[in-house]
């Protein structure tokens, strides 16, 4: 049975483990998942343990989902001759959340009405979304205002027709 800690005075100890059907031992380096049956250890990371959690919850929720193509902006250049701006984008096929705005969290925001979010596995893109980058779903263009999530687990983006 785990130990409470707080309020006793003590600081906690570097290392505690659980002896039960599985053994859990937790260092400052991470957390060591193993059978006590076979004594090997498996060592398994916080964010690799909120990385499987955030896949599970993203095969959960798969009929929400929706197809569509990320395209990030990777090079812009401009011919003064001709006046013409060409751009070198890459598109990345994905699965992504839309979520409309609630009316409450608009005021006082840079939040427009028509705004909604998308959320991203970050597995699912090369590379961390920027403002101006494109999101296209269901025959619609969306750019990219806003960034935000932990990039190494999820993106979940500002985006405007």
């Amino acid at each position: 049975m785990p130990r409470s800690w707080h309020g006793t005075g003590f600081d906690p100890p570097l290392t505690y483990r659980y002896d039960t059907e599985l053994t859990l031992e937790t260092h400052r380096s991470g957390v060591f998942l193993g059978s006590t049956d076979t004594g090997t250890a498996q060592e398994m990371t916080l964010l690799d343990q909120l990385k499987t959690g955030i896949d599970a919850a993203w095969m959960r929720i798969a009929d929400l989902l929706q197809e569509a193509e990320y395209i990030k902006i990777t090079r812009s250049s401009f011919d003064p001759i001709s006046g013409v701006v060409s751009q070198t984008s890459t598109i990345t096929r994905i699965l992504v959340g839309l979520v409309d705005y609630t009316a409450s969290t608009r005021p006082g925001s840079d939040i427009e009405a028509g705004d909604r979010r998308a959320l991203i596995r970050a597995a699912d893109l090369p590379t961390t979304p920027t403002p101006g980058d494109l999101l296209a779903v269901d025959d619609q263009t969306w750019t990219v205002i806003r960034v935000s999530g932990d990039p190494r687990l999820f993106h979940d983006l500002q985006i405007r027709r």
